[in-house]
């Protein structure tokens, strides 16, 4: 399993695996496209379809764990942002309120639930 689907390797690391493993997609997509002129030209292009496929759906998931970290920053930050206040002036009420649209959003994240 790669690094971003774990909690522990932390923000700078995922996003970095993240990168660097959209980056081999790219890299694959520009081999995918000579392989698909080669079977093209010998009449076989159907055979590529599941490689395709299985393309698009890497990148799709890459795309969720993004969204997944990124909605993990802005967490980490609306938290921190109430952690710094003093104590007299925390608004509860809104600090719930908060709270209450993070989970929401966290519930509508496409993610895969075996990641930590």
């Amino acid at each position: 399993k790669e690094s971003y689907y774990f909690y522990k390797s932390g923000l700078e690391l995922a996003f970095g695996r993240l990168d660097g493993v959209s980056s081999d997609l790219d890299n694959f997509d520009t081999r995918m496209a000579d392989l698909m002129h080669i079977a093209t030209n010998f009449e076989y292009p159907e055979d590529l379809k599941a490689s395709t496929m299985i393309m698009k759906n890497m990148r799709e998931h890459i795309a969720s764990m993004r969204s997944l970290w990124e909605f993990e920053d802005h967490r980490v930050q609306e938290t921190e942002k109430y952690l710094v206040q003093r104590w007299g002036k925390v608004q509860p009420v809104d600090m719930e309120e908060d709270i209450k649209g993070l989970m929401k959003s966290l519930k509508e994240l496409k993610a895969d639930r075996k990641c930590d």
